[in-house]
């Protein structure tokens, strides 16, 4: 292989791009081979001259018309290298005169491999590059990367055991709660939020709902102010301060009020912000997110029972004022749910 196949100019040994046709210093046509014959052809030919194969593999067949070969003169010994008609004698002599290496017998064709050229020490040099041996950190020596090891300390032994496969969710958070409420009560200076008043603003319009929830209210220790619709809720937060306000959302037409209820109370100026809890139907996803856009600190979903009241309140940064379930006892689960949450 010699540069025949390169886009090395043969009269002033310029290198142009790979499709080029013409050297781009003097204008001489550029000369290849052919992949099939090895025949030197001028780069303008789309076909051989000796063999009519396509000069370039790449081109499709059907978009080039096929030539006719030339006819072979059986009484003319062939030339070393069959040569284009138009490539001036001295090119031809010239370029011989380059040593062709010896070819491996599983090369797959002439134009797979490149020779090494003789390039200018700037050509394809970059003078804004970094110089990548200056970025690159110096690797460490074996020896000072032992002593940075054995000068580190021991990692301490791990305090707690990992928890066991079989050890429920519900248990592990229930010990951790009554672990930070047994952390509250030792000391008093980082309890969670001392409350200013144990008034609690409760709108439900279901009454069995509404009894249940301030029936659990008042075993913490709170004193509900119970409005059965928005515009009685609106007035008795006007009225009096409240440290909380659980708001139920009921049908379309309340759901409305109540979602207006709760971004007015978001809004109203006091000295501390007012824990905003509401409660939805667990089918009605939509609610929950009108009611979080409305300023809602916590959504429970009915039935609402004594653990998620206190999980709210807890989540709200709220202390309970009488906490019934004692020293690391776990909240009652929902019914007909063991074990959730």
């Amino acid at each position: 292989m010699n540069r025949l196949s390169l886009s090395q100019c043969p009269a002033c040994a310029q290198v142009n791009p790979p499709r080029a046709l013409a050297c781009s210093a003097c204008g001489t046509p550029l000369i290849t081979r052919c992949p099939a014959c090895d025949t030197i052809n001028v780069r303008s030919r789309v076909r051989c001259h000796h063999c009519a194969a396509l000069l370039d593999p790449t081109t499709s067949p059907q978009s080039v018309p096929a030539e006719p070969p030339a006819p072979v003169e059986a009484d003319v010994v062939p030339l070393l290298d069959a040569v284009d008609d138009t490539v001036p004698e001295d090119w031809v002599l010239a370029l011989r005169a380059v040593p062709e290496p010896p070819r491996s017998p599983g090369a797959a064709s002439p134009m797979s491999p490149l020779p090494t050229l003789q390039l200018p020490d700037d050509w394809l040099a970059d003078p804004d590059a970094p110089d990548v041996a200056r970025l690159a950190p110096p690797a460490p020596h074996p020896s000072a990367a032992a002593a940075t090891t054995a000068a580190l300390p021991a990692a301490p032994a791990p305090t707690t055991a990992p928890h066991t496969s079989t050890e429920g969710l519900a248990e592990r958070k229930a010990r951790r709660r009554a672990a930070v409420r047994d952390a509250q009560r030792r000391n008093p200076a980082q309890r969670t939020s001392a409350l200013a008043t144990r008034d609690v603003l409760v709108l439900e319009a279901d009454p069995r709902a509404r009894a249940d929830l301030c029936q659990t209210l008042l075993r913490f220790g709170f004193v509900p102010h119970v409005a059965v619709s928005a515009a009685e809720a609106a007035g008795l937060s006007r009225r009096q301060a409240h440290a909380v306000a659980f708001l139920g959302l009921g049908s379309s037409g309340e759901a409305a009020d109540t979602e207006a209820l709760c971004r007015s109370l978001h809004d109203l100026p006091r000295g501390r912000p007012l824990a905003l809890i509401a409660m939805a139907d667990r089918q009605r996803h939509t609610d929950r997110i009108r009611m979080q856009l409305a300023g809602a600190d916590q959504v429970l979903f009915r039935p609402v029972g004594r653990g998620d009241i206190a999980r709210a309140l807890d989540d709200c940064g709220l202390q309970l004022p009488e906490d019934p379930r004692g020293h690391g006892a776990a909240p009652e689960p929902k019914a007909g749910r063991p074990g959730a949450r």
